[in-house]
């Protein structure tokens, strides 16, 4: 019986297992050197390079554009959590609100609307694709995000709204300007839904403006508002009268002082 000497692939450069590399026949002779592993050039690639090649290799040029953004504009590398709480929705709309600054800072903004990436951004230059002057809009950077264009607009209306009421709340304004600085603070307000959270705010807008309302008709009714700021008893205050009309006032207040006191000076 014929038997074949069959080379596993150790000793061949092509690392290919399962080929014959000896003629069947009489006068061959059992192999005696001992397979090596291959080294250098031939050592095979580890796994995870050669799938981030592949990868590289089947990207779209979209694909390749929203990956490039991902990278430039510091995106996570995992997807939001779901929406439930104000803390989620702030921070999203924070990362798009920075990129979209960076991107202006960058100079990409075009003033037809939308961005271009500079032909001379040599980053852009891809193994896969070259991006240097491709234009990208909005979306594709909240895309890049992991944000989504649909969800971007309803959480940049939201975070508006929270910071419009939180200045009448000094905490709130404070968490939202930066959530991790108060432990006590993150407690607080992290895991509201967005609803609880603007209700709150609305409440002590509401407290302030009566508060407010209240201070100002104190103000109006003190006893020396009047003795300091009306002429002559009118209403009319210094600020609310021409330079003319103050003149013609303070004549007639101290005309009338003086009749008062020639009045008196005669009946004595």
């Amino acid at each position: 019986m014929l038997r074949v000497q069959v080379d596993r692939g150790f000793g061949r450069p092509d690392g290919i297992p399962g080929v014959p590399t000896q003629a069947p026949g009489p006068a061959a002779a059992p192999s005696t050197s001992i397979p090596t592993a291959p080294t250098g050039d031939e050592r095979p690639l580890d796994v995870a390079r050669q799938r981030a090649i592949a990868a590289a290799a089947n990207l779209t040029r979209r694909e390749a554009l929203i990956a490039f953004l991902a990278s430039t504009f510091d995106a996570r590398s995992t997807d939001w959590p779901r929406g439930d709480t104000v803390r989620v929705i702030r921070d999203r709309a924070v990362a798009v609100e920075n990129a979209v600054a960076k991107a202006h800072l960058l100079g990409w903004n075009k003033s037809g609307g939308g961005y271009q990436i500079p032909l001379d951004y040599a980053d852009a230059k891809l193994t896969s694709h070259d991006l240097r002057g491709e234009r990208f809009r909005k979306e594709d950077l909240t895309t890049a995000l992991r944000v989504g264009h649909a969800a971007a607009g309803t959480d940049a209306v939201a975070h508006r709204k929270m910071k419009e009421l939180a200045e009448y709340c000094a905490f709130a304004k404070r968490w939202l300007e930066d959530p991790d600085a108060d432990p006590k603070l993150r407690r607080k307000f992290d895991d509201l839904t967005t609803q609880q959270f603007i209700e709150r705010l609305k409440k002590k807008k509401k407290t302030a403006k009566s508060e407010e309302k209240a201070e100002g008709k104190k103000r109006r009714h003190s006893p020396d508002v009047g003795d300091s700021d009306d002429l002559d008893g009118s209403g009319g205050t210094a600020a609310e009268l021409s330079d003319a009309e103050v003149k013609v006032k303070k004549s007639k207040k101290r005309a009338g002082k003086k009749a008062r006191r020639a009045s008196s000076d005669s009946g004595s």
